[in-house]
């Protein structure tokens, strides 16, 4: 999205929320700043929908302090939460683990995927051949891509309060595992 940046600021409880948002008609993305960082949301309308709803005016400006509330009520959680969630996460990703460890990792998937269009390539193979070869391989790859998408979505669902976007949920996960801060040390 190439927009320019506005500042949004809005007041809860007597807390000055900041963040900037880049909007289009179509999009926005919002980034709050203040009193919490690292943490992003946006929102789309979809093509079809256009002629009913646009994110410019009124309608895109309470859209806009919406998801910056919601981003600053998910940035209070995680300061009050972040510990208990990091012994949690490692439930998680220690299931992910085990997964990973039974099937077939990204870098082998790749791997895999390389050889065998090196063998198409250099005619060892047809491409009937290839089809063959790949499909399993894809299969698996997806299988496991599928059941960490699960594992996530159910520590999200369990530990959480609140929706935690797809597009706000690594951010939220770098958080908790210490990749990055949620506080401005400058403010």
């Amino acid at each position: 999205m190439k927009a320019d940046k506005e500042v949004v600021k809005i007041l809860i409880d007597d807390i000055e929320i900041e963040g900037t948002a880049s909007r289009l008609s179509g999009d926005y993305g919002v980034t709050i700043i203040k009193p919490y960082c690292n943490l992003s949301g946006e929102c789309h309308i979809p093509y079809f929908a256009r002629g009913l709803y646009t994110y410019e005016g009124d309608y895109g400006d309470a859209s806009i302090r919406e998801t910056l509330k919601e981003l600053y009520t998910l940035g209070k959680f995680l300061a009050r939460e972040v510990k208990n969630l990091k012994e949690k996460l490692k439930y998680y990703n220690g299931n992910i683990t085990k997964l990973s460890s039974k099937m077939m990792s990204e870098q082998e998937f790749k791997l895999k995927r390389i050889d065998l269009k090196k063998r198409l390539r250099d005619g060892e193979i047809d491409n009937k051949e290839y089809q063959k070869a790949f499909t399993p391989l894809s299969k698996e790859y997806e299988e496991l891509d599928s059941k960490i998408h699960a594992q996530r979505s159910s520590f999200f669902e369990e530990n959480f309060p609140m929706v935690v976007p797809i597009s706000t949920g690594q951010q939220v996960l770098d958080i908790i595992e210490g990749k990055e801060s949620l506080t401005n040390r400058y403010s």
